[in-house]
């Protein structure tokens, strides 16, 4: 089983697969620059009996990274240092892995395409395409209204 590396995306697809094999069936949820810093992982289920769902977010590279709050850092530098779109078809990858594999137009067709990975005893790639600046955008909306409804709320224990 291998070990994530110090950044974080090097083997979590071994990581996961390891684990599939101790445990059974997983899903293993990424990024579409974190799997693709270890797609050979796949070559470890050649002769394997594993089954792990990946699920990958694929934001167009280094998405994550927009969460940090980087004043210091212009626009272009943030783009150049951070953020790695790359031109990797991960369908066709998937499919050269001989993999199953989905694309999941829209959220509401990510329970369906779940359900589907289950009915197979094998590995899966379903990939989600989200737009990472407005994810960002969405995460700071919920924490500031988490955080206003929870001031509401111990305000009125006073």
């Amino acid at each position: 089983m291998a070990l994530g590396g110090a950044s974080g995306i090097d083997g979590t697809l071994s990581m996961g697969m390891g684990l599939s094999i101790i445990m059974g069936r997983m899903i293993l949820i990424t990024g579409d620059l974190a799997l693709l810093h270890d797609t050979n992982g796949w070559l470890f289920s050649k002769d394997k009996n594993i089954s792990l769902i990946v699920i990958m977010i694929d934001n167009g590279g280094g998405g994550i990274f927009n969460q940090l709050n980087i004043d210091r850092i212009e626009e272009g530098d943030f783009e150049e240092i951070f953020l790695m779109p790359q031109q990797v078809c991960h369908l066709t990858l998937a499919k050269a892995y001989g993999l199953k594999y989905k694309q999941v137009a829209c959220l509401d067709d990510l329970e369906q395409a779940i359900e589907w990975s289950f009915s197979l005893s094998t590995n899966v790639l379903i990939r989600v395409c989200t737009n990472s600046l407005e994810d960002h955008r969405l995460r700071v909306s919920l924490n500031d209204d988490l955080k206003k409804a929870l001031s509401e709320n111990l305000s009125s224990f006073d």
